[in-house]
């Protein structure tokens, strides 16, 4: 179960990424929009919940990007190093979400959010399935030291 703390933080960062999302992102989905139509592209409803779709995703992105390196760096991880492991989540972060928009605009809400959470699951798996293999290697490798070190006697 997961420690008071944590959940304080997840439901803080949750909250901030909602406001912003519904705040600055209703903004800048509008200057978005504006900006298609001043350049003459037709906008249609769909174009446009994709365009907020990808503005609030790409703000909550960057708070829990942010976050993520603010943590890393109090972890005391080297600052290329954080702005890496970093880089790497938002990257993979953003394909999930342009993934999301164009199975929203070309089959609808239900299959977008039914492929998106596809696939943050198998992100999410393929993490944990490293982070286990990784722990046992380092367990064998831990007995094997143990065993090396232990005095033989004739």
């Amino acid at each position: 179960m997961p420690s008071r703390a944590v959940c304080l933080r997840a439901a803080g960062l949750s909250v901030t990424g909602y406001a912003l999302s519904r705040t600055l992102g209703q903004v800048a989905s509008c200057a978005v929009v504006g900006a298609l139509e001043n350049a003459g592209v037709a906008v249609t409803t769909q174009l446009a919940q994709a365009v907020s779709a990808g503005v609030m995703g790409g703000l909550t992105i960057a708070v829990f990007a942010v976050y993520q390196f603010a943590t890393l760096k109090r972890q005391g991880m080297g600052t290329k190093l954080a702005l890496t492991n970093t880089a790497k989540q938002a990257l993979v972060s953003v394909a999930i979400l342009v993934v999301g928009i164009a199975i929203q605009c070309i089959a609808g809400n239900k299959a977008a959010a039914a492929v998106t959470i596809g696939l943050g699951l198998a992100t999410a798996s393929s993490a944990l399935i490293k982070t286990v293999k990784g722990r046992k290697l380092a367990d064998r490798i831990r007995e094997c030291a143990i065993d090396g070190a232990r005095p033989v006697f004739a």
